[in-house]
C-alpha cells in the first residue's frame, strides 16, 4: 500500500477515525440536549441522529482529505462506504436481522456526505499535518 504525502496510512486513518467519532459524538450530545429542550417526535429524533452521522462522516473524510491532499471524491466514497458497512453490520448483530427500513437513504447520506468532505477536504489549506 502506498503512503500519503503527508505521512503513513494508519496515521491518515486514525486521524480521520477520531475526527469521525468526536464529531458524531459532540453532534449528538448537541442534538439530544436539543431534543430535551424542544420535546421533539421520533421523527425529529431520526432526523438529527442522520444529522450528527452526516456531520461524523463529512470530518472524517475532511480530515483524511486534508492530510493526503489528493483523490478527495475516491477518498469519500472509500471513507462512506465502510462507514456504511460498518453500520450495517453492527445493527444487524443488535437488531439480530437486516431490516431494510431507511438503509437506501441512510447510505446515500453517508455516500454525499462522505464525498463531499473529501472534495472540500482536499481543496481546503491544509490544516492537519
Amino acid at each position: 500500500m502506498r503512503s500519503s504525502p503527508s505521512g503513513s496510512f494508519l496515521k491518515t486513518a486514525v486521524i480521520s477515525l477520531l475526527a469521525c467519532i468526536g464529531t458524531f459524538f459532540l453532534l449528538s450530545v448537541m442534538f439530544s440536549w436539543a431534543s430535551l429542550k424542544l420535546d421533539l417526535s421520533s421523527a425529529g429524533l431520526n432526523a438529527l441522529s442522520g444529522a450528527a452521522l452526516c456531520g461524523g462522516c463529512f470530518a472524517g473524510t475532511f480530515a483524511a482529505a486534508n492530510i493526503r491532499r489528493k483523490n478527495g471524491i475516491i477518498t469519500g466514497i472509500v471513507f462512506g462506504g465502510a462507514v456504511f458497512i460498518v453500520l450495517m453490520i453492527v445493527g444487524a448483530a443488535v437488531i439480530g436481522s437486516f431490516t431494510a427500513g431507511g438503509v437506501i437513504t441512510k447510505g446515500i447520506m453517508i455516500l454525499c456526505c462522505s464525498a463531499a468532505g473529501g472534495i472540500i477536504g482536499v481543496n481546503t489549506k491544509s490544516l492537519l499535518k
